[in-house]
This record gives structure tokens, sequence and C-alpha cells, in this order.
């Protein structure tokens, strides 16, 4: 398994940056889809807790993906919330995103952890 949250995919988006300027010629280089490429590049933005669930393969890439773009705290609050039980999927992790984006999501981690 590779750790896609070690800085070594940047370095190699920056070694290969001089002969290939494109995301699909390097994701084409390392065998992968442009799409699986752009979301590893994402995971640097993940915390350490959604980059482990990734790392054992107990979190798919895409929903961990999806996951790095809320702030760190919440990030890590919908990992514990996966530990106990409950299953994440990148339509959950959307509606995550548009509560957080309004300001609400302190509340509904308290009152309604299940409705989003």
């Amino acid at each position: 398994s590779s750790d896609v949250c070690s800085s070594d995919l940047r370095k190699k988006k920056g070694e290969l940056g001089e002969k290939l300027n494109t995301d699909e010629a390097i994701a084409k280089e390392m065998g992968i889809t442009v799409s699986k490429f752009n979301r590893m590049l994402r995971m640097s933005e993940a915390t350490k807790d959604v980059c482990s669930k990734v790392d054992d393969g107990t979190l798919a890439l895409s929903i961990a993906s999806a996951l790095s773009f809320l702030k760190p705290k919440n990030q890590d609050m919908a990992v514990r919330l996966s530990d106990l039980g409950y299953r994440l999927s990148t339509e959950r992790v959307d509606n995550l995103k548009r509560v957080e984006k309004a300001g609400r999501l302190p509340t509904v981690w308290k009152a309604h952890p299940r409705q989003w």
C-alpha cells in the first residue's frame, strides 16, 4: 500500500513538471487516471487521521479526498463517526461540506449526526 499523504507525490510532480506539464501526462506516467491523481494530490489537505484510514484501506480515496475539503476538526470528527460504524459516502460528505459552509456544522454534530 502506498502512502498517499506523503510528499513524494508532490515531489514527483515537481520533478516531472519540466518534462510533463499536465496532470494528464503525470498520471499517465504513474499508470493511474487523472481523477485518481488529482484525488491523491488533494490528500495533502487531509488530516493525519484521514490519511491513516486511506493507508490502512479502511477509507476509500474518493471519500478521503472529499473529506479533505472540510476543516481539519470536521475531517477528524467524520473519521471518529466512521470508527463507530457510521458509513461515510461521497453524498454524505458533500452534505457535510454544505452544512459546514453555512456555519451550522457544530450544531449538526451535536443534534443530528445521522441526518447529514
